[in-house]
């Protein structure tokens, strides 16, 4: 009997409110969803162009997305690519942003050489774009890439877990590393 009166109590309540209070508080203009919806489709270039146009255009912001395969087929080539491939900047289409790498292990030396590789296409496109080659000249350097990357080695469930307890901190002590924290990284890969 109780309950029935709350429940008959809490429905005169909800009929006699304002009708301003059914309007929701969150509200937002046309102009402000799509600018939402573009920045949810923003994604980092894999640098294969075959495998971007399967995914729509590169690995997809605040999203998971999940590689996996044998060992030896390149997950962990990718995602040392996309660690460096999110630095990209805005005017080559790029995020301009930093990479956090987890794993078990990382491939200094090929990170340096993607790095390298990177700063010199980077280097060919402002040449391109600017004929002026004095201006564009010691703008990026293999080693700035390498320092954009922050790694952390886990071997265990146990220190994923801590990894993932400490990543809010760590972000909001390194605020240009991701740009959404609480809400969500700007991208997540997840590698078997």
């Amino acid at each position: 009997m109780d309950r029935s009166n709350a429940i008959l109590q809490r429905e005169q309540q909800q009929q006699s409110l304002n009708p301003k209070d059914w309007i929701a508080v969150d509200q937002q203009n046309a102009w402000d969803l799509l600018h939402e919806e573009r920045s949810l489709m923003t994604r980092i270039s894999t640098s294969c162009a075959d495998l971007d146009d399967i995914l729509g255009g590169g690995i997809s912001c605040k999203q998971v997305t999940e590689i996996g395969g044998v060992p030896g087929i390149g997950k962990t080539q990718l995602g040392i690519q996309l660690a460096v491939n999110v630095q990209m900047p805005s005017y080559c289409g790029g995020l301009g942003g930093k990479a956090i790498y987890i794993e078990g292990s990382f491939m200094v030396e090929r990170a340096q050489e993607i790095a390298e590789a990177y700063v010199e296409d980077i280097s060919e496109y402002n040449r391109f774009l600017h004929k002026d080659l004095q201006a564009c000249q010691g703008e990026i350097q293999g080693k700035d890439v390498l320092q954009n990357i922050y790694f952390f080695r886990i071997c265990s469930y146990t220190e994923q877990i801590a990894l993932i307890n400490y990543l809010e901190e760590f972000i909001s002590d390194h605020k240009d590393v991701l740009k959404t924290w609480p809400s969500g990284p700007e991208y997540l890969v997840k590698w078997h």
